[in-house]
């Protein structure tokens, strides 16, 4: 029954998800690095405040308690999205605006290899904290309150950082953002397996909450900026390499478990060893990427 409902929950976001990022990347008059900044504050804050409330559901009434709460909220955003989203019309004028902008032009020139590999590495390490880790939380008799603040470090890291990945940018590059995106999900990884306690614990999701906010960034900049004139089949092909990480990540993860109850965020972490080998080997020499 979980394995059904987990079908149907990323199946939803799958459909949801892209048709949102090249709605909002269309419409928007801001720049593109502008209005995907503001809309993942705006879901980066309800996964923020999300594992709080659900850990406080749980622990006063059931574990039944979060899935009526998700439902009931689905519902009343789920009607009110039929009432009031309208999809503006596309016009060719502000695509060719946009087309001349110099960071959507440094995108296209940037290697996509580098994205690739850094969007399989945070889904992958993210998806393994969040599907395997409050299993193992539970072994090691950590409350799901406190799992639920474990996890809410995580997005408060992700939301503040993806919130001030374009100042960081402007200083090292697009080239430094991917490798210290990498460079703290390897770290978070490898403290997490050495870790036991509830603090380390926070101060492990929150470091892998900083590099998945700064690999975000800079991967799905560089994927919408590349195809202009086709926004929805690039925010589909982002959500879906997205989504493999997330599929492989903790299906691996699971497989080494067997092994060692370690053994998934050790992979974590030699993945991102890998990732920034070809993060280096594939990076882009160029005055804007800044010293890196």
């Amino acid at each position: 029954m979980l394995v059904f409902v987990r079908i149907l929950e990323w199946s939803s976001v799958a459909i949801f998800w892209p048709a949102v990022e090249a709605l909002l990347a269309d419409s928007s008059e801001l720049g593109l690095e502008e209005t995907l900044r503001r809309f993942n504050l705006s879901w980066g804050s309800a996964m923020v405040i999300g594992p709080v409330v659900g850990g406080s559901l749980i622990t006063v009434w059931s574990i039944k308690a979060p899935f009526i709460f998700s439902l009931f909220l689905s519902t009343i955003f789920g009607a009110l999205s039929l009432i009031i989203l309208k999809e503006t019309e596309k016009k060719p004028e502000l695509k060719i605006h946009v087309e001349v902008k110099p960071k959507n032009t440094e995108n296209k020139k940037y290697p996509l290899v580098s994205g690739i590999a850094s969007i399989f590495l945070f889904s992958s390490v993210e998806g393994i904290a969040l599907t395997l880790f409050p299993a193992y939380a539970s072994e090691l008799e950590i409350s799901a309150l406190n799992i639920g603040w474990i996890v809410f470090a995580f997005g408060v890291a992700r939301v503040v950082t993806f919130s001030q990945s374009n100042r960081l940018e402007s200083k090292i590059g697009k080239t430094g953002l991917f490798l210290l995106g990498s460079l703290f999900l390897g770290v978070a990884s490898l403290l997490t397996a050495l870790s036991n306690t509830f603090p380390l614990y926070v101060l492990c999701f929150t470091l892998i909450g900083v590099g998945g906010g700064l690999a975000y960034a800079a991967s799905i900049a560089l994927v919408l900026g590349r195809w202009e004139t086709s926004r929805g089949r690039a925010a589909g092909i982002f959500e879906s390499l997205i989504g493999f990480g997330y599929f492989a990540g903790p299906l691996i993860g699971g497989i080494v478990s067997e092994f060692s109850i370690t053994a998934p965020y050790l992979f974590g972490f030699f993945l991102s060893l890998a990732v920034i080998f070809v993060q280096i080997l594939f990076r882009k020499p160029s005055s804007s990427d800044g010293k890196l």
